[in-house]
């Protein structure tokens, strides 16, 4: 349609990143998805604050189900 844009780009290791006007951006993030990731971020920096540096028992962990394929015979 003839209309002249701006186009300003950088491109390195991360990438191609162009900036202008005429490109579409993504819509804000909800208020509720932003609540969230502070809860997340919350717990997780109360929970390193609370670990005492030690990984705890291995006991506590199971050992994985081994699972072998029947074959089908032929």
């Amino acid at each position: 349609d003839g209309t002249r844009i701006n186009l300003q780009y950088t491109a390195d290791e991360n990438g191609f990143h162009p900036v202008g006007d005429h490109l579409p951006t993504p819509p804000p993030t909800p208020e509720a998805i932003l609540e969230s990731l502070r809860v997340i971020a919350a717990a997780m920096k109360s929970r390193e604050a609370s670990s005492s540096g030690s990984y705890g028992s291995y006991s506590s962990y199971a050992a994985p189900e081994v699972r072998t394929p029947k074959v089908a015979p032929y």
